[in-house]
């Protein structure tokens, strides 16, 4: 039998990632071996689900928090387009740590080229996710060595491994 765990930036801790991990195999069986969001939902709606708790059942908290998700991404979808078709974000994400519960928030690249402490926390934050992109790949890669795919295949995946390594390295240089 296997165990499970969550992967590091898991936000939804509400069940043991064992109980998740074995509910989420048995909705995948029943499902002829795909597993598709909005199955995994319908069986969560039993109270008796042991993933009935990693969701919020409220329909007016969920909505609002489906609303601040769009809000998110249509915040993260417009960029300012430059003389010469160049451009870049609107906003960046800005997550700042403080005394107080963490601060976050979309900001304009303009204030991060004046504010250093938005900026450095800007750049973390693309640290972060340059992370997690290292780590699908990492999986991948794994997944791929560990099935006898063709080392064609395989070497494309190293690659971009590599690189992204090589990207992770330069950017713990940045301040």
């Amino acid at each position: 039998m296997n165990t499970y765990a969550y992967r590091r930036a898991a936000r939804n801790r509400a069940v043991p990632a064992d109980d998740v991990g074995r509910e989420l195999v048995r909705i995948w069986k029943a499902s002829g071996e795909q597993l598709e969001p909005a199955v995994v939902v319908a069986e969560a709606r039993s109270e008796a689900s042991p993933i009935h708790p990693c969701f919020e059942w409220r329909d007016k908290i969920a909505a609002e928090q489906h609303r601040l998700w769009q809000a998110r991404e249509l915040i993260k979808s417009v960029r300012v387009v430059k003389e010469g078709g160049e451009s870049e974000p609107l906003f960046f994400h800005v997550s700042l740590s403080t005394p107080a519960p963490a601060a976050s928030f979309y900001q304009t690249g303009s204030v991060l080229r004046v504010e250093p402490k938005q900026y450095l926390a800007a750049l973390a934050e693309a640290k972060r996710k340059l992370d997690a992109a290292a780590a699908s790949f990492q999986e991948v890669q794994q997944l791929l060595s560990s099935t006898g795919e063709s080392d064609h295949a395989l070497g494309k995946i190293a690659a971009i491994v590599s690189a992204l390594s090589t990207a992770k390295s330069i950017s713990a240089t940045l301040q």
